[in-house]
Parts: C-alpha cells; structure tokens; sequence
C-alpha cells in the first residue's frame, strides 16, 4: 500500500450560488448562469451545496427578489454552513441606481466571513483597489443600463399609443380591447383579465356593444343635462341590473371614473401615473401626459362631454375653511350640541374624518365654530343616547327581556327590537356571560359554553334531539342554527353538531333538507311597519323633508331599501306618514 493511499482526499470548500434572471434571455439564462457557477467551483475547490434562484425578477429591488432576501438572512445567521457565494456577474447580483445599495450587501456578506466571487468577470474579487474601482465602475454601468432601458420602453409605448393602440390599460364600459395582428388584421376581443400571447401584436379600444353605449350615453345625460348626482345614477343602474365592467354594482366612484374618462370622445391618453425604475408609483402633472387625440372612435358627443365636465370641475373645487365650517354652524344651530354621530347621520354635512383631516381634531373644528366639546347637551336628542346608556340601563333592559322571554342568549339578545346588540354588553361588561351574572341569569351559560367545553350535552340523548328538531320544524316550516339557540328546550346548535357530526345530518334525520345557498328563508322582520314609518316621522321632522339621500345618511335608520322591499317604493312609504315628495333633487 502506498503513502498516498494514507492521504486524507481534499475536502472541497462548501459554497452556494445565486442566479437572477428577469427575462428569457438566452444569455443570462438561469441555467447557463449555473453552467458557469459549476465550472468555476470545480476549478478553485468548491463544492455547490445549494442554490438561491429568483427566476424573473427584475435586479432593481431588494424587496421583490426572494431568493436573495433569503440569502442574505442566511449570511447573516452565521451558521457557518457556506464559506463563498458564486454569481455570474456584477450585474445578476443586481441592477440597483444607487451603487452603493449594491455594495451594502456584499459588505454584508464579507462581514459575515462570506466571500463574494463573480464567475464569468475577468477581475478577482480579492479586495484589491483595481477590483474595487472595476466593480464601482461594473455597478454604475449595470444601473446605467436599467436606466437607458427604461427610457427606450417609454419612447415605445408613447409612439403605440400616438398611433392608436393601447398601452395594457382595461377598456372603460361601453368599448371593447380589440386584438390586432402586425399584419393589421383584426383577430378578435380579448376579455377582462386576458392578455396578447405576441408581442408583435397590438390592442386598441373600440366601441362595445349598442347596449353598453346607451346606458353610457345616459349617464352623461342625466348628469349634465338633468342634474342628476353621482350616487342617484348609481343607485338606478344597480336597480336596473345592470352591472359595471367588473361585473360589479355600481358605485360613487364608478360613474365619477366614467363622467372624466376623455376615451368616450375619441382621446387616448396615457402617463397619468409612473413608477419607473421600481420607484414608488406617483401622478404625473398634465404636461407629463401622452395624448392622442381622435384616435378612438367615440360615443359621447363632444359638447355632452364638455358640459359634464363643467359641472365635475365645480364639485371638485377646493373649499375654503369657512365653507367647510359652515356645515358645523347649521348643524349648532339647528341642534344646540355637536358630537361625531350627529355629524355622521346629517345629511349634507361632511363626515368626521374630513374634519379631522382638515383641522387635526374634531374638537379643534368645535373651537372655530364656537362650540365647547364638554359642554354637549345629550338630552336635547334622545336618538343620540341609543347607544350611551348606562351599565344600569343596559342591565335593565336584560332583566326585561328575561320577564318576557324567560330565558336569555346572544340571539335572543340580537332579535329584540330597542335593545343594543350582543357586541355592545361584550365591550360594556367583557362578555355576554358576565351581563347575564349581574342579572343573576346563570342557566344560559351552558348555551355559550357548548359542548366541546364539557358542557351539559351528555344530558340530551339523540331521541329528545331528534323530538326538539321535529317540533321547531314543525312550528317555523325551516330550521337554522339561530332557530335552535333561540329554542326554549335547553340543547344550543353546538350540541347537535356534537352528537351528530355536523347539523346537515341531524336536519336529515328529521328529514329536512336545507335550501341551497342564496334561497330566501322565511324570516322575522327586524322592523315592524309602525317602527319603520316612526323613523320617517322622525327624520322628516328634523331635515323638513325627506329622500333616498336623506335616510342613506342617517346612523341608526334602516337603509331604503329596507322600506322598498316592505311598502313597494319610497313613495308609498312617504306618503303613508303625509310626506309628497317635491321634484328630484341633488343632495
């Protein structure tokens, strides 16, 4: 046997590589990055224990690059588990535009005891000043190059949308992306969320459907010619059915986004805002736009279009401080108090957190309107005071309650009208439990307790289940976990779902079978007629009138459509307490 066969082989030095690609670009593939890393480690001794891989990544940003983050978080662990990192390039290491960010975080890595080696440079990264100065330089000219990119893109999709195309921008309601060849054949629509699989084809916008150009046609009537507001177009195309091109219900928002889009008269417009170069994305001013004039084909005549911008112009006009403070003074005035709901419920009055934004505190903007914050004069509205009763109040509306239905949990508390929610004795008194102990009610606690607690549920056998099932299903037609709370024999809908697996397989068993999600279930109203036409007497007497905007506004008033769905119309509901609604009108 031979000295040499006594040698200890040469342990290869563990190392990692990192490889970026943001592109499919052939030369700085992932895998020919790799080709390079292998034959650099097995040339100097090394051994690639593991790869760190960001696979379509840009190299402008730290944050969007993963695999590095990883990497770095690694470094710094110290485990000692690595002793180098390999990268093809200054550049796969990134593109950063500052060359210090760069440099940062391979001082990270030297730190830590990790050399960096950049396998396809023709410099050793040895810490020599000709390395530094080829690597500050290497930096800059990788930055450079995003740089220079970035400007050539833009000068790109500046000329396609001068020409007429689209630059990845959705069509608006009312018009269509259309797909077209380089040959300049049209091959089709593409719909929401798809996308060009050539690059050398093209997208422009065009008219969609007569359907669709009507309804658009129409809300620039009715905006312009008879005054109607954002929110009462809304609400009539939602009633209507028809829906925006997200499929969605129309909003505030939506027909304000339509009234300022200039495509409808033929303009394509683009650059409104940017984010190049991974900066945080802005506004750009007028100047900085790419218009294209006439380039689409429109729908909305220009005048239509001019007058409805008039009227945009002057809503968003900035007011002065006094005209934001003079809806506080009507409201003092009118009240002799002001407070954050009463501010939320009046109509035409704007809402807290504008006040807020505007003067830092609402009690600042009580100051410049004369009005004391400390000073406030509840008793003036007994409305406001639902939901500021006393510990004692609250207690007492339990206990009436529980005279009245003899037994108490938090549906039954949710279903009694004039009583605050479940939540409101929660965050009062830290639970419903310890409500229901002041009260000295203590035989619901097995209800909330449950059985997986180890509640009472051993003491209900299947048969008395099953006959408590059969009796609710009798009396309501339907069965529902609230149903079952809210009964009177003890057994809450967890119990059921212990012994029986779930509440589906107990309603079989009594044979019942749920209506499919979405099915109405006959329900108890929340409201009675008479509570509903109490809070139009109510509001008519404090606004001197009353309208869909007027009851929208109002905290503590069941929605409109509440009233639609239970006397047909608004109208109906308005005329049954003596109220004849005058010509529409903006709120």
């Amino acid at each position: 046997m031979s000295i040499a066969d006594h040698l200890e082989p040469e342990r290869l030095i563990p190392v990692v590589e990192y490889r970026r690609a943001s592109t499919d670009h052939q030369r700085y593939s992932t895998e020919n990055q790799s080709i390079i890393n292998r034959s650099y480690a097995i040339a100097h001794g090394m051994e690639i224990i593991r790869t760190y891989s960001d696979e379509g990544k840009s190299g402008l940003s730290f944050d969007q690059r993963p695999a590095l983050r990883q990497m770095i978080e690694d470094v710094l662990a110290t485990t000692g588990e690595f002793k180098a990192i390999l990268v093809y390039d200054v550049s796969r290491w990134g593109r950063f535009q500052d060359a210090d960010e760069s440099a940062h975080y391979e001082f990270l890595c030297k730190r830590a005891g990790i050399e960096v080696h950049y396998c396809a440079e023709q410099f050793l990264n040895d810490g020599s000043p000709l390395s530094a100065i080829v690597k500050a330089i290497k930096r800059a000219m990788a930055g450079e190059y995003s740089r220079e990119l970035s400007e050539k893109v833009f000068r790109g999709h500046s000329r396609m949308i001068r020409l007429g195309f689209s630059q990845g921008a959705s069509a608006p309601f009312g018009m269509r992306r259309e797909l077209v060849g380089s040959d300049g054949k049209v091959k089709g629509f593409l719909n929401r969320g798809e996308c060009k699989s050539l690059k050398a084809d093209r997208v422009r916008i065009v008219p969609g459907p007569p359907a669709e150009i009507e309804v658009v046609r129409w809300i620039f009537e009715e905006y312009a010619s008879r005054k109607a507001g954002e929110t009462q177009i809304a609400h009539v195309l939602n009633r209507r059915g028809i829906l925006n091109s997200s499929g969605e219900l129309w909003t505030y928002g939506g027909i304000r986004r339509v009234l300022a889009n200039e495509r409808y008269i033929g303009n394509n417009i683009w650059n409104r805002t940017s984010g190049k170069l991974k900066t945080k994305r802005k506004k750009n001013a007028p100047g900085d736009w790419v218009r294209a004039d006439g380039t689409v084909k429109p729908i909305v005549s220009r005048s239509l279009f001019e007058a409805a911008q008039a009227i945009l112009r002057s809503t968003v006009r900035k007011p002065t401080q006094e005209e934001r403070l003079e809806p506080l003074r009507r409201l003092l005035r009118k009240h002799g108090y002001l407070d954050s709901h009463l501010i939320a419920k009046s109509a035409g009055v704007p809402s807290t957190s504008s006040y807020i934004r505007w003067f830092g505190s609402l009690s600042r903007a009580y100051e410049l309107v004369g009005f004391a914050a400390g000073a406030r004069h509840h008793a003036l509205n007994p409305r406001a005071l639902r939901c500021r009763y006393s510990d004692a109040r609250l207690l007492e509306l339990l206990r009436q309650v529980l005279i009245n239905q003899g037994f108490l949990n938090y549906a039954v508390v949710d279903q009694t009208p004039d009583v605050p929610s479940s939540t409101t004795y929660r965050s009062r008194f830290g639970s419903l439990r310890r409500a229901f102990q002041l009260i000295g009610y203590e035989s619901s606690l097995r209800k909330l307790r449950g059985p997986y607690h180890g509640g009472n549920s051993g003491k209900y056998d299947k048969k008395r289940l099953l006959a408590n099932l059969r009796r609710l299903l009798r009396e309501h037609g339907y069965l529902t976990s609230a149903l079952i709370d809210a009964s009177l024999d003890g057994a809450c809908a967890a119990t059921y779902t212990y012994r029986f697996g779930s509440l589906r397989r107990a309603y079989r068993a009594v044979g019942y079978r749920p209506p499919r999600h979405g099915t109405q279930r006959p329900r108890k109203p929340k409201y009675t007629q008479e509570n509903l036409l109490d809070e139009l007497r109510y509001l008519y007497r404090e606004h001197g009138h009353l309208s869909f905007e007027v009851l929208r506004h109002s905290r503590g008033t069941p929605v409109p459509t509440t009233y639609i769905r239970r006397f047909g119309s608004l109208a109906n509901a308005f005329a049954l307490i003596g109220f004849k609604p005058k010509a529409q009108c903006r709120k």
